[in-house]
């Protein structure tokens, strides 16, 4: 069985899901942002509101619950999976990002959808492959 590895960052906790932990940065000046800027990382980010969330890099697949205040995802080959967020940013080139709108049937987020990325509502979220 793979060992699950949790990192708590203020209200958002990170779960390494795999052989090794990736890790997210959170810059002194903003404590409510949470940076992911890895390659072939698997994480599970819990959100809140407050929360600004950037996953940048290559082929990071991060799954997201609760609602984020605002979700960029940026760099290439990226899936991210996620209830919600106010507001969705994808840039960069091949990112994948689907969202669920949960089980109170939180507003779609706005969309900024930038290059050659995909952004689709699911019905039900699943965990990074």
């Amino acid at each position: 069985m793979k060992r699950l590895q949790t990192l708590k960052l203020g209200l958002v906790a990170l779960v390494g899901l795999g052989a090794g932990v990736a890790y997210a940065e959170t810059p002194v000046n903003d404590p409510n942002l949470v940076v992911v800027d890895k390659s072939d990382a698997k994480l599970f980010v819990d959100c809140s509101p407050n929360i600004k969330l950037v996953v940048k890099g290559t082929r990071n697949k991060v799954m997201v619950g609760g609602t984020c205040g605002s979700v960029t995802v940026e760099g290439e080959h990226n899936t991210v999976k996620m209830e919600t967020a106010k507001t969705l940013k994808v840039t960069g080139s091949s990112n994948k990002v689907s969202y669920f709108l949960g089980m109170n049937h939180e507003h779609k987020p706005e969309i900024i959808k930038e290059g050659s990325n995909e952004v689709e509502q699911v019905k039900n979220p699943h965990r990074p492959d």
